[in-house]
Protein backbone atom coordinates (compact mmCIF):
# COMPACT_ATOMS: atom_id res chain seq x y z
CA UNK A 1 0.00 0.00 0.00
CA UNK A 2 1.75 3.15 -0.60
CA UNK A 3 2.23 5.65 2.05
CA UNK A 4 -0.39 7.79 0.59
CA UNK A 5 -2.93 5.72 1.35
CA UNK A 6 -2.26 5.64 4.90
CA UNK A 7 -2.75 8.06 7.78
CA UNK A 8 0.01 10.33 7.88
CA UNK A 9 0.54 12.64 11.22
CA UNK A 10 2.07 15.80 9.88
CA UNK A 11 3.25 18.67 11.54
CA UNK A 12 4.05 22.02 10.51
CA UNK A 13 5.80 25.33 11.52
CA UNK A 14 3.86 28.40 10.09
CA UNK A 15 6.78 30.48 9.70
CA UNK A 16 6.83 34.39 8.63
CA UNK A 17 9.60 35.20 6.99
CA UNK A 18 11.21 36.59 9.96
CA UNK A 19 11.79 33.57 11.71
CA UNK A 20 14.31 32.33 9.02
CA UNK A 21 16.76 34.74 10.98
CA UNK A 22 18.94 32.04 12.95
CA UNK A 23 16.62 29.47 11.98
CA UNK A 24 18.21 25.52 12.31
CA UNK A 25 16.05 23.30 9.99
CA UNK A 26 17.49 19.96 12.20
CA UNK A 27 15.78 21.47 15.45
CA UNK A 28 12.37 21.94 13.32
CA UNK A 29 12.57 18.12 12.75
CA UNK A 30 13.50 17.17 16.29
CA UNK A 31 10.88 19.36 17.53
CA UNK A 32 8.11 17.23 15.15
CA UNK A 33 9.54 14.18 15.92
CA UNK A 34 8.63 15.39 20.01
CA UNK A 35 5.07 15.42 18.46
CA UNK A 36 5.17 12.07 17.00
CA UNK A 37 5.31 13.20 13.68
CA UNK A 38 5.89 10.99 10.52
CA UNK A 39 5.73 14.11 8.00
CA UNK A 40 7.20 17.40 7.82
CA UNK A 41 5.14 20.09 6.32
CA UNK A 42 8.39 22.39 5.03
CA UNK A 43 7.94 26.27 3.61
CA UNK A 44 8.75 26.15 0.21
CA UNK A 45 8.25 28.57 -2.48
CA UNK A 46 6.20 30.30 -4.46
CA UNK A 47 6.07 34.21 -3.54
CA UNK A 48 8.51 33.55 -1.15
CA UNK A 49 11.66 30.90 -1.63
CA UNK A 50 13.49 29.21 1.57
CA UNK A 51 15.51 27.70 -0.51
CA UNK A 52 18.29 28.89 -3.07
CA UNK A 53 16.90 29.70 -6.28
CA UNK A 54 17.79 30.91 -9.81
CA UNK A 55 14.31 32.03 -10.56
CA UNK A 56 13.96 35.42 -10.37
CA UNK A 57 10.21 35.55 -10.33
CA UNK A 58 10.26 33.89 -7.19
CA UNK A 59 12.45 36.09 -4.59
CA UNK A 60 14.63 34.06 -1.57
CA UNK A 61 13.12 35.12 1.76
CA UNK A 62 15.42 38.14 2.55
CA UNK A 63 15.77 36.54 6.05
CA UNK A 64 16.92 33.10 5.14
CA UNK A 65 20.68 32.41 5.84
CA UNK A 66 20.30 28.48 5.16
CA UNK A 67 19.05 26.41 2.61
CA UNK A 68 15.44 25.11 4.92
CA UNK A 69 14.35 22.76 2.56
CA UNK A 70 17.60 20.99 2.01
CA UNK A 71 18.20 21.20 5.87
CA UNK A 72 15.09 19.74 6.63
CA UNK A 73 14.85 16.56 4.07
CA UNK A 74 18.60 15.69 5.28
CA UNK A 75 17.24 15.85 9.23
CA UNK A 76 14.11 14.56 8.56
CA UNK A 77 15.70 11.47 6.30
CA UNK A 78 17.70 10.53 9.12
CA UNK A 79 14.33 10.16 11.22
CA UNK A 80 12.57 8.63 8.41
CA UNK A 81 10.15 11.24 8.51
CA UNK A 82 8.46 12.12 4.66
CA UNK A 83 8.64 16.12 3.73
CA UNK A 84 6.24 17.73 1.89
CA UNK A 85 7.05 21.29 0.77
CA UNK A 86 4.53 23.85 1.13
CA UNK A 87 3.59 25.98 -1.76
CA UNK A 88 1.62 29.21 -2.29
CA UNK A 89 1.32 30.79 -6.23
CA UNK A 90 -1.86 33.31 -4.45
CA UNK A 91 -0.17 36.51 -4.24
CA UNK A 92 3.48 37.81 -5.07
CA UNK A 93 5.50 40.72 -3.19
CA UNK A 94 3.83 43.82 -2.84
CA UNK A 95 4.67 46.39 -5.80
CA UNK A 96 5.45 43.33 -8.31
CA UNK A 97 2.05 43.86 -9.83
CA UNK A 98 3.77 47.71 -11.00
CA UNK A 99 6.79 45.23 -13.10
CA UNK A 100 4.26 41.99 -13.75
CA UNK A 101 0.66 43.65 -14.59
CA UNK A 102 -0.54 40.33 -16.35
CA UNK A 103 0.57 38.25 -13.63
CA UNK A 104 -2.58 39.60 -11.02
CA UNK A 105 -5.93 39.62 -10.27
CA UNK A 106 -8.46 42.43 -11.41
CA UNK A 107 -10.83 43.83 -9.93
CA UNK A 108 -14.32 44.88 -11.90
CA UNK A 109 -12.66 48.40 -11.85
CA UNK A 110 -9.91 47.31 -13.27
CA UNK A 111 -7.73 47.63 -10.27
CA UNK A 112 -5.11 45.17 -8.76
CA UNK A 113 -6.65 42.88 -5.99
CA UNK A 114 -4.93 42.14 -3.03
CA UNK A 115 -4.60 39.68 -0.08
CA UNK A 116 -3.29 40.80 3.10
CA UNK A 117 -1.65 43.94 1.21
CA UNK A 118 -0.48 41.69 -1.39
CA UNK A 119 -1.39 41.35 -4.93
CA UNK A 120 -3.26 38.22 -5.82
CA UNK A 121 -2.40 36.12 -8.84
CA UNK A 122 -4.37 35.21 -11.95
CA UNK A 123 -4.79 32.11 -12.26
CA UNK A 124 -4.74 31.84 -15.98
CA UNK A 125 -1.84 34.40 -16.25
CA UNK A 126 2.60 33.21 -16.59
CA UNK A 127 3.12 32.84 -12.89
CA UNK A 128 0.25 29.97 -12.63
CA UNK A 129 0.99 28.73 -15.93
CA UNK A 130 4.76 28.88 -16.27
CA UNK A 131 6.54 29.83 -13.20
CA UNK A 132 5.14 27.24 -10.81
CA UNK A 133 6.27 24.93 -13.08
CA UNK A 134 9.34 26.42 -13.04
CA UNK A 135 10.00 26.06 -9.60
CA UNK A 136 8.68 22.51 -9.32
CA UNK A 137 11.16 21.78 -11.95
CA UNK A 138 14.12 23.53 -9.54
CA UNK A 139 12.81 21.24 -6.50
CA UNK A 140 12.62 18.42 -7.88
CA UNK A 141 15.92 18.27 -9.80
CA UNK A 142 17.96 19.39 -6.14
CA UNK A 143 15.36 17.35 -3.45
CA UNK A 144 14.33 13.99 -2.78
CA UNK A 145 10.69 15.94 -1.94
CA UNK A 146 7.65 13.35 -1.13
CA UNK A 147 4.90 15.75 -2.06
CA UNK A 148 3.88 18.87 -2.33
CA UNK A 149 0.52 21.22 -0.36
CA UNK A 150 -0.69 24.33 -1.97
CA UNK A 151 -2.02 26.54 0.53
CA UNK A 152 -4.83 29.46 -0.52
CA UNK A 153 -5.24 27.20 -3.99
CA UNK A 154 -8.28 28.52 -5.42
CA UNK A 155 -9.60 30.06 -8.82
CA UNK A 156 -10.66 33.67 -7.87
CA UNK A 157 -13.01 35.69 -9.56
CA UNK A 158 -10.83 37.89 -12.14
CA UNK A 159 -11.60 40.48 -14.42
CA UNK A 160 -8.91 40.69 -16.53
CA UNK A 161 -8.86 40.89 -20.60
CA UNK A 162 -7.49 37.21 -20.73
CA UNK A 163 -10.46 35.71 -17.82
CA UNK A 164 -12.60 37.75 -19.44
CA UNK A 165 -12.44 36.22 -23.19
CA UNK A 166 -11.72 32.99 -21.27
CA UNK A 167 -14.62 32.88 -19.80
CA UNK A 168 -16.74 34.55 -22.35
CA UNK A 169 -15.36 31.87 -24.78
CA UNK A 170 -16.19 28.81 -22.33
CA UNK A 171 -19.51 29.89 -20.63
CA UNK A 172 -21.05 32.25 -23.36
CA UNK A 173 -21.21 35.21 -20.48
CA UNK A 174 -18.50 37.54 -18.69
CA UNK A 175 -17.38 37.23 -15.53
CA UNK A 176 -20.13 37.81 -13.17
CA UNK A 177 -20.38 40.37 -11.13
CA UNK A 178 -18.94 40.24 -7.19
CA UNK A 179 -22.14 38.29 -5.59
CA UNK A 180 -23.96 37.17 -8.19
CA UNK A 181 -24.72 33.13 -8.67
CA UNK A 182 -23.92 31.76 -11.71
CA UNK A 183 -23.53 28.17 -12.12
CA UNK A 184 -21.78 27.89 -15.77
CA UNK A 185 -19.01 30.16 -14.24
CA UNK A 186 -18.92 27.76 -11.27
CA UNK A 187 -18.38 24.89 -13.41
CA UNK A 188 -15.61 26.44 -15.51
CA UNK A 189 -13.81 27.81 -12.00
CA UNK A 190 -14.18 24.26 -10.76
CA UNK A 191 -12.81 22.58 -13.72
CA UNK A 192 -10.38 24.93 -13.96
CA UNK A 193 -9.20 24.32 -11.15
CA UNK A 194 -9.20 20.30 -11.71
CA UNK A 195 -7.69 20.58 -15.07
CA UNK A 196 -4.30 22.67 -13.53
CA UNK A 197 -4.09 20.12 -10.58
CA UNK A 198 -3.97 17.28 -12.89
CA UNK A 199 -1.22 19.36 -15.55
CA UNK A 200 0.87 19.34 -11.85
CA UNK A 201 0.68 15.68 -10.89
CA UNK A 202 1.43 15.03 -14.56
CA UNK A 203 4.47 17.20 -14.22
CA UNK A 204 5.54 15.72 -10.81
CA UNK A 205 5.06 12.08 -11.61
Amino acid sequence: MSWTSRPLRIFQHLLREADAIGLDPARLIEEAATMGADTYLCMGGGFSAWYPTAIAAQPTNPALAVDLVGGVIAAAQQRQMRVIVRMDISKGRAGTQNRHPDWFVRQPDGAHATVWDMPQMCPTGPFWQDTNFAILDELLSAYAIDGFFYNYFYIPRCYCDRCEQMVLRETGAPVPAEGARAPLYENWRQTTLTDYTARMRDFIR
